[in-house]
């Protein structure tokens, strides 16, 4: 194992492989990451619980993906949370927003389930979307989970993507913590003895106790302690570390566009209500002002720039 693993810094994501079983994985811890994703708004507990965790598991999914573009974890319902949606970009930068019903929310556990929290509509789902530059996205869709978030998103990766994998996620606090495992496929000069040790290493290192991975990983040990326990049968190497971070995607120029496409009917109406435009990001808060004269001319001849 690395030597240069120490006590990672508290929104760190490092990549492990154990070689001869044929296994990577990642482990990921954060903090200040998920405190600015939950400032933007007053989320009820409940909803702030699904959100860090939804967080936690959209940057290990875009790390072991490794593509361009945005990965998306969203799911929506008719029941007391309407919407959840929880971004994450190939440089590990997450944003996050929601939309429920207060008294709805209010009326259930702090620590209700994303199932609970659909308020058992059959309609309601979960989604796992690749948004891919100058691609179609992706889509795969599945019911809401009874259990944990976490064992809907290891089936879609088992199922969708065909790679077996295992996921674990939990929250405490302003902190949340994750671990990915994901058996690779075997190399082509492979011989029927290998694969044979190989899914004998895999079903070995599948029982094991993910969640007291977590759990470790949640009361702050470092990443090199917490492998040694889950693999104390395995040589495992150390990988890169990366740090995932809150980054929202919204510009003046994304607004300005957006306002263009809106037209000048609803330029108009905001104006008359409220004597200017204000748009504001659903997901990060930031709030864009547009003064008459300025909105108006966005849908006149002449570009411009907001104010």
């Amino acid at each position: 194992m690395a030597a240069d693993a120490g006590r990672p810094a508290a929104d760190a994501l490092t990549r492990f492989v154990v070689d001869a079983a044929g296994v990577r994985g990642s482990a990921l811890t954060l903090d200040a990451t998920t405190a600015t994703l939950l400032a933007a708004r007053d989320y009820p507990p409940a909803i702030a619980a699904i959100v860090r965790e939804l967080a936690v598991a959209a940057a290990l999914l875009a790390s072991a993906l490794k593509f361009d573009g945005r990965l998306v974890l969203q799911a929506a319902s008719q029941g007391p949370l309407k919407l959840v949606v929880v971004e994450c970009d190939r440089g590990l930068a997450l944003r996050a927003t929601a939309q429920w019903d207060a008294e709805g929310v209010a009326a259930l556990p702090t620590d209700a389930s994303m199932k609970a929290l659909a308020g058992g509509d059959p309609a309601a789902r979960f989604i796992v979307a690749l948004d891919r530059p100058g691609t179609q996205p992706y889509q795969g869709v599945v019911a809401l989970p009874d259990g944990p978030v976490a064992a809907a998103i290891a089936h879609y990766l088992t199922t969708s993507e065909q790679v077996a994998s295992r996921l674990a996620v939990a929250s405490r606090g302003t902190r949340a913590a994750g671990w990915l495992l994901q058996r690779m496929p075997p190399p082509a000069s492979s011989l029927p003895d290998d694969d044979t040790a190989r899914e004998a290493a895999w079903q070995r290192i599948a029982a094991g106790d993910d969640e007291a991975a977590v759990t470790a990983l949640l009361e702050g040990d470092d990443v090199e302690s917490v492998l040694r326990t889950r693999f104390a049968w395995d040589d495992v190497r150390m990988l890169a570390t990366a740090h995932p971070h809150a980054g929202c995607r919204c510009s003046e120029e994304r607004v300005v566009r957006a306002l263009r496409i809106a037209g000048r009917d609803e330029i108009e109406a905001a104006i008359a209500e409220r004597g200017e435009v204000e748009v504001t990001c659903e997901f990060c808060n930031r709030r864009y002002v547009f003064a008459a004269d300025v909105a108006r001319a966005l849908v006149g001849d002449a570009p411009t720039t907001p104010q």
